[in-house]
């Protein structure tokens, strides 16, 4: 069951994308950045309740916003609770009425998948000066940007 994240979910969701992060899958975010962007927040539960996938919107400008932490438990994989996840955040963000959704990805081909087409970063200034630039990985970044319209 996706549904949106609650306070809650904080200490799991930080732990998915803290295991996520370890393997270079997704950047890391602290219980801080978890929580102010909380309403953004959806997750993924299994029958049990246990919470098994996350993922988040950030905003950017009224035009723009990003999907990020996209993370399902290794466990749970192959299960297509991913693209489930990216087909909600890209009906979230249609419904907020932005226009373009973008994401950097360590793996382009599952944004590729969703009608996500790669760009060059730059065309990014939003996210590169206001987010990439204080990244650790920022001089070896091996993300790929992609962008779809809405």
């Amino acid at each position: 069951m996706i549904r949106s994240a609650t306070a809650a979910d904080i200490p799991k969701i930080h732990r998915l994308i803290q295991e996520a992060s370890s393997v270079r899958q997704v950047l890391p975010r602290t219980p801080d950045d978890i929580t102010k962007d909380l309403p953004t927040f959806l997750v993924v539960t299994n029958r049990s309740r246990k919470l098994i996938g996350t993922c988040s919107l950030k905003i950017y400008s009224p035009e723009l916003c990003e999907v990020r932490s996209l993370v399902v438990d290794r466990a749970h994989r192959g299960q297509d609770l991913g693209i489930k996840l990216l087909r909600r955040c890209i009906r979230q963000a249609r419904r907020l009425g932005f226009r373009r959704l973008f994401a950097l990805a360590y793996h382009p081909q599952f944004f590729a998948r969703a009608g996500f087409r790669a760009v060059e970063k730059m065309t990014l200034p939003q996210k590169v000066w206001r987010d990439c630039i204080y990244c650790e990985r920022f001089k070896d970044c091996r993300e790929v940007a992609l962008i779809r319209d809405l």
